[in-house]
């Protein structure tokens, strides 16, 4: 009976429906709504020339620059185009100010192109080049462990046999502005010394969310791993995994997958509510420990359960009083067949002085910011007036918009659609010949070999990681 599908089952049983607010939506909403060619072209958002929104950014970055210990505390986000020349202006205002700037930025090749162009001293990453241990350090990363904790240490309590000559840390030996990917925004040792803290077209969507995926595999490691005194963790993840082999492959998002999770749990004599209360009210998971040699190795970290189970744990945790109103509401959680991923917006670091960016003035420079991390990035800041710098498209430039399907990066596997694709560009060909040379496509990575056959030369197809933030 505890296992029966039916309603009358559950009944029968003694239980009781799970019970959800359901909201009519309208029939002509669920209808699907064809595009069609509209016998006019739509607007277009206005603004200046590229030579006024230039002139705009640079005076608001140069204002913002030069009056630092006024600007203590203080952050100010410079929105314009790009080819606006934010970080040509930048530049030229650390310059000349001679300011400790911490620049981030988006991608590696960025940060690269920065240092080639204004001197910034590049901090690349732990990796095997520079990091003689970076075995431990891949494993702690990711099993989201602390890296700098738990791999390297500090001067006075070193948790590296070669601390004293490690070329990673040599990096920040180095005086003047330091240039690297927006995951140093959670790097100490980047921040030290700095005067004046800047996002340059920073990606945050990827720096800020953090995703975890986690296997069956791991999760039955972690309750192999956790001894007595770990009773309520160990049954909440025997259900998680129960729920993975009974996921649809397709994601069950926020309340689905609550609802999953119930059934599963109903399923096996518990009830998901209790177990969940049951969980302490802050999770300490056990930590790696050190080797015989006194050092964490690949061993010990592999010998107790991963960082992201403790955030699995936190996120149901957090979660349940939205679960019982009844009502949908957005979750950090979603299940597939085989895997349970958990997000979370990332913290700013914090040492013995407090946040550590919070002490720097902050400017951020962004094309096409997301106004939600934006404020998740500035909260501990005075947030200044906005300055945007928009460019008007010239009266040459024509858009047209396909809206016949996604064209997300899975539908574009599908031959049809692809197809579909290359029929739309044989038509603006038509309609706009010109050579080879003339013509640039940004595309999915996965996607351009394909794009390359239809004619784009090589050179003159980007990918969006490739495009963002560049003038190529």
């Amino acid at each position: 009976m505890a296992r029966g599908k039916g309603l009358d089952d559950l009944l029968l049983a003694g239980g009781s429906p799970r019970l959800r607010r359901w909201y009519a939506v309208p029939a002509p909403a669920r209808q699907h709504r064809r595009p069609y060619d509209l016998p006019e072209c739509g607007p277009i958002q206005g603004g200046g020339t590229l030579k006024t929104a230039r002139s705009k950014t640079a005076d608001a970055i140069e204002g913002f620059v030069s009056q630092l210990p006024a600007n203590a505390n203080r952050a100010q986000l410079v929105m314009s185009a790009p080819g606006a020349g934010k970080s040509t202006a930048l530049g030229a205002s650390i310059h000349r100010h001679r300011v400790e700037a911490r620049i981030v930025v988006g991608t590696k090749l960025l940060a690269r192109e920065q240092v080639e162009r204004n001197g910034y001293n590049l901090i690349v990453g732990r990796n095997p080049s520079n990091c003689q241990r970076y075995d431990v350090v891949r494993a702690l990363g990711e099993a989201g462990h602390p890296v700098e904790a738990l791999a390297c240490g500090t001067p006075f309590e070193p948790r590296c046999p070669f601390y004293d000559g490690c070329p990673y840390l040599a990096q920040f030996a180095s005086t003047g502005p330091r240039v690297g990917t927006a995951e140093q925004l959670f790097n100490r040792m980047f921040w030290r010394g700095g005067t004046l803290a800047v996002v340059d077209d920073g990606d945050l969507q990827r720096s800020l969310i953090e995703r975890m995926t986690l296997r069956d595999a791991v999760l039955e490691r972690a309750v192999e791993q956790l001894a007595e005194g770990y009773d309520g963790e160990r049954a909440v993840l025997q259900v998680v995994r129960h729920a993975l082999i009974d996921a649809p492959r397709r994601w069950l998002l926020a309340g689905g997958a609550w609802d999953h999770l119930a059934g599963v749990a109903a399923q096996h004599g518990y009830d998901i509510t209790e177990l969940v209360e049951r969980l302490p009210a802050r999770e300490t998971l056990p930590s790696p420990f050190g080797d015989a040699d006194g050092y964490v190795s690949v061993r010990t970290v592999e010998a107790v359960p991963p960082a992201s189970v403790a955030t699995l744990l936190a996120a149901l945790r957090e979660e349940l009083p939205a679960f019982r109103t009844g009502e949908d509401f957005n979750s950090r959680l979603r299940i597939s067949a085989g895997k349970i991923e958990v997000g979370r917006l990332r913290e700013h670091i914090a040492d013995s002085e407090g946040v550590v960016v919070a002490r720097l003035p902050m400017l951020v420079l962004d094309a096409t910011p997301l106004t939600v991390l934006i404020d998740h990035l500035t909260a501990l800041h005075e947030r200044l007036g906005d300055v945007s710098a928009e460019v008007a498209l010239p009266p040459n430039v024509r858009v047209v918009q396909y809206a016949t399907g996604t064209r997300g990066h899975t539908s574009l596997r599908s031959d049809i659609q692809h197809q579909r694709v290359i029929d739309e560009i044989q038509r603006e060909r038509l309609r706009q010949p010109c050579g080879p040379d003339a013509e640039a496509l940004v595309v999915y990575k996965e996607a351009a070999p394909r794009f390359e056959a239809a004619g784009f030369a090589a050179d003159r197809v980007l990918t969006f990681g490739s495009a963002r933030g560049t003038n190529v």
